[in-house]
């Protein structure tokens, strides 16, 4: 079980991420992709369970249902005030990402390019208390690789991603459980740029539902030189693109004047995977 931890309430989304009220011995099922949660009302306490298939399941959605399966293993919550209410939300991972792209992106001298990377998200299971919603638990879809970004010396543990790196929206792929991010990378330098690691913190990023995606706010790299840090921005709303896109969570530490400012560096000698 994840530390539990107290979020304030959020617009509603599409109907994979919805808040379902349940009454005593009713139960619901959020299946999305092969995973399946079931979730249950018994005896006024929170049952939990989570489940693989091999196959996905034709409706990919949260919905109440009549029956359970026998084989489930369950946590269970007994919580002090009686709660009916329960959500199942996206939520990013839970340290940064180092985006490695299959094939290094070279950016020209002078110029800036767009790259469209799917990140995964979670499943975060909370209920609604006094109008806060509480998290249970937090559903990981798939283990990441763990990575550590610096020297021997000094860095942060953080986990491993490999993309392809989209050059247009055309090529995206229509993913359940991830969340696009704009990369917009521009190369003030005198020479060619090549692109084949980014550390991206979670935290700085929101969430936003269009269509039957997941959007983040874009990410603005400038690379100004070999000797000069380079610079990372965390834009503060979805990008201009998208039409009607509704913001599902604020980032944990939202940017602050329009962005937030990093150091960045592009190629890591020390970076390792495990």
């Amino acid at each position: 079980m994840t530390d539990q931890t107290i979020r304030k309430k959020a617009p509603p989304a599409a109907k994979r991420w919805l808040a379902i009220r349940l009454d005593e011995n009713e139960a619901a099922l959020w299946s999305v992709e092969n995973i399946m949660v079931y979730t249950q009302r018994v005896l006024g306490d929170w049952m939990l369970a989570r489940t693989e298939s091999e196959t996905a399941p034709t409706e990919q959605a949260a919905r109440k249902i009549d029956s359970l399966p026998l084989s489930l293993e369950w946590k269970r919550w007994a919580l002090e005030h009686e709660v009916k209410e329960v959500r199942f939300w996206p939520i990013l991972p839970n340290r940064p990402l180092v985006v490695k792209t299959r094939i290094p992106v070279i950016v020209p001298p002078k110029s800036t390019v767009k790259l469209y990377v799917n990140f995964p998200i979670w499943l975060e299971v909370s209920v609604l208390q006094k109008d806060e919603y509480y998290t249970l638990d937090t559903i990981v879809p798939t283990t990441l690789s763990n990575t550590w970004y610096g020297t021997q010396y000094e860095g942060q543990l953080c986990y491993a991603l490999k993309s392809r790196a989209r050059r247009s929206l055309e090529d995206l792929t229509d993913e359940p459980l991830r969340a696009v991010c704009l990369f917009q990378i521009t190369n003030r330098s005198g020479v060619s740029l090549p692109v084949e690691k980014i550390k991206i913190d979670p935290n700085h990023l929101s969430l936003y539902q269009s269509g039957s995606r997941l959007w983040t706010n874009p990410v603005n790299v400038t690379f100004k030189g070999s000797d000069e840090h380079s610079e990372l921005h965390y834009d503060s709303s979805p990008p201009i693109e998208l039409k009607n896109a509704k913001l599902i969570r604020e980032a944990v530490i939202p940017p602050n004047r329009g962005s937030i400012i990093d150091r960045l560096l592009f190629r890591t000698e020390h970076t390792e995977d495990k």
